[in-house]
């Protein structure tokens, strides 16, 4: 059976719910996507968090055939 990809929008959803898993309100936080063959790379930046002590950026890469997302931690 040949498995659509998962989509942009649909790994950025699926980022966001796991960014917000492991921090809280992730708001704040500026979006960028890259992709590559295998992943779309969903990147969240918090612009604030100097500020606040807060976290300043991580990372979730979402695989664009199984959908399974992996979380990299930033500072």
């Amino acid at each position: 059976m040949n498995q659509k990809s998962i989509t942009k929008d649909q790994a950025v959803e699926k980022a966001k719910q796991v960014g917000q898993k492991a921090y809280g309100n992730i708001d704040v936080f500026e979006v960028k996507t890259e992709e590559d063959s295998t992943y779309w790379k969903v990147n969240f930046t918090n612009p604030q968090a100097l500020e606040r002590g807060g976290a300043q950026h991580f990372s979730v890469w979402v695989n664009k055939k199984s959908g399974d997302a992996r979380l990299f931690k930033g500072r």
